[in-house]
C-alpha cells in the first residue's frame, strides 16, 4: 500500500498493529498486550511541532518519530474497556452465540478523537467512544482522565477535540449522543487544560432541526 500503519499492516489498525514494525512471524516477547481495538475512523495526526512525528490511536496512543517506520506506545488503555457482549441491544443482552452478534460493528471502547496543542508540544487530548477525555501534558508520560462534563450525558461519544491555536490552556470538545436517540449538540470549553469545563452549546439547534 501507499501508506502504512503501526506494524506495517496497511493502516487499518486491527489485530496487533503498533508494535514497532515487527515481522508477522515474530514471536511476542515479555508480557502480552491486549490486541488493538481500532475504530473505523481511528485518528491519525501529524504533530504541528515536527513533520516526522505521527500519532495514531486504538485504545492506546502510539507515537512515531520517523514518519511511521517505527512506533512507541505512549499510553495505557485510555477507554472504559467495555465488553460489547454485555451492552443491551434493543433492550436486551443477547446470547454470545446469536447470529452475527457484534460482527458488523466497529470495536467498542477506543480512541476516536485525538489532537495535539499547536502551541505546546506534548500536550495531547484523546477522546473515546465511551465518554472519556484523556489528557497528557508530557507526551504520554502521565495521563489525566475526565469523564464528567457539565450538561453532557455520561458515556457520550467524544466526537472531536480542538486545542486552541491562540491559548495553550484552552481546548474545545464536542460530543455525539446519536446512538441513544439524542440529537442535541454538546460542546464544552476548558481554559485550564481540562481541569474545569463550561458548556457552550447555548442555543444551537438539534441535528434534526438544522
Amino acid at each position: 500500500p501507499l501508506w502504512r500503519g503501526p506494524g506495517g499492516r496497511g493502516g487499518r489498525g486491527g489485530g496487533g498493529g503498533g508494535r514497532g514494525g515487527g515481522t508477522q512471524g515474530e514471536q511476542p516477547q515479555g508480557p502480552q498486550i491486549p490486541p488493538d481495538r481500532a475504530n473505523w475512523d481511528t485518528p491519525y495526526i501529524i504533530s504541528p511541532h515536527s513533520p516526522t512525528r505521527l500519532y495514531w490511536a486504538t485504545q492506546y496512543v502510539y507515537r512515531s518519530e520517523d514518519r511511521g517506520d517505527s512506533w512507541t506506545r505512549i499510553s495505557p488503555d485510555l477507554s472504559r474497556n467495555l465488553d460489547p457482549f454485555n451492552i443491551p441491544i434493543m433492550g436486551k443482552v443477547w446470547p454470545r452465540d446469536s447470529v452475527a452478534l457484534n460482527t458488523s460493528t466497529t470495536p467498542l471502547s477506543n480512541v476516536v478523537s485525538l489532537d495535539e496543542s499547536p502551541l505546546l508540544a506534548g500536550l495531547l487530548y484523546a477522546g473515546t467512544d465511551d465518554g472519556l477525555l484523556q489528557i497528557t501534558e508530557d507526551d504520554g508520560k502521565n495521563w489525566r482522565k475526565v469523564e464528567d462534563f457539565p450538561g453532557v450525558p455520561k458515556w457520550t461519544y467524544v466526537s472531536d477535540v480542538a486545542p486552541s491555536p491562540r491559548d495553550a490552556d484552552t481546548v474545545f470538545v464536542s460530543f455525539n449522543n446519536w446512538q441513544r436517540g439524542d440529537f442535541k449538540p454538546y460542546i464544552v470549553k476548558s481554559t485550564d487544560r481540562g481541569k474545569t469545563w463550561t458548556n457552550i452549546s447555548s442555543n444551537l439547534p438539534p441535528k434534526h432541526d438544522v
